[in-house]
């Protein structure tokens, strides 16, 4: 069953809100929606401390087991887009032996970029077992429990269900994850 348009304008106004007033609240985020949702919302909010910074440079870091349409569709390509141009920087991580062709099409406007990067792993092995995040900065962040691999094709609006939590302002998990996320990417890099 797909979200009701109400329950999606007053999901996006939660976030927003949060956003706004940079809340230690966690929210919950479990649908595809509920993620393809508050991964626009991160990424304003990345935007927002990009452009309100003059001489450092605010850094997204995403770590997921595939980057679906789904959540990660052409407007949060264009969003990424916008804050690579005003000066942020993006890492991506997946983990996983394959990014479909059309995945590689759908990220090529930000890998284009010089301060666009993504890898892979090049393994699935323990994939289950890792929560999967979207880091803005040091302090704002979406975070996946872990959970089974679920292929990019198979997600719905409402399927698969994966609890998760954003919180815009919790600077201790948030360099909790960038330092997981940065000892992984180095691992991935050589």
């Amino acid at each position: 069953m797909l979200p009701s348009p109400n329950a999606v304008k007053l999901y996006k106004r939660w976030l927003s809100t949060a956003r706004e007033e940079r809340s230690e609240t966690a929210i919950p985020n479990e649908l595809p929606w509920h993620s393809r949702c508050a991964v626009a919302e991160l990424t304003r909010f990345a935007l927002e401390c990009q452009q309100s910074q003059e001489d450092s440079q605010t850094e997204i870091r995403l770590f997921t087991g595939t980057i679906t349409s789904n959540v990660y569709d052409i407007d949060w390509t264009k969003q990424v887009c916008q804050f690579l141009d005003a000066g942020g920087a993006i890492r991506i991580l997946v983990w996983n032996d394959h990014i479909s062709g059309s995945v590689k099409r759908r990220l090529s406007p930000i890998t284009d970029h010089p301060a666009g990067r993504v890898i892979k792993s090049g393994t699935r092995r323990g994939g289950e077992d890792l929560n999967h995040f979207y880091v803005v900065g040091d302090q704002a962040f979406r975070k996946e429990a872990p959970h089974d691999y679920c292929d990019g094709e198979k997600f719905s609006d409402v399927e698969p269900e994966i609890p998760a939590q954003i919180c815009f302002n919790d600077p201790k998990e948030a360099m909790n994850l960038i330092g997981i996320f940065d000892q992984v990417w180095e691992a991935c890099e050589k």
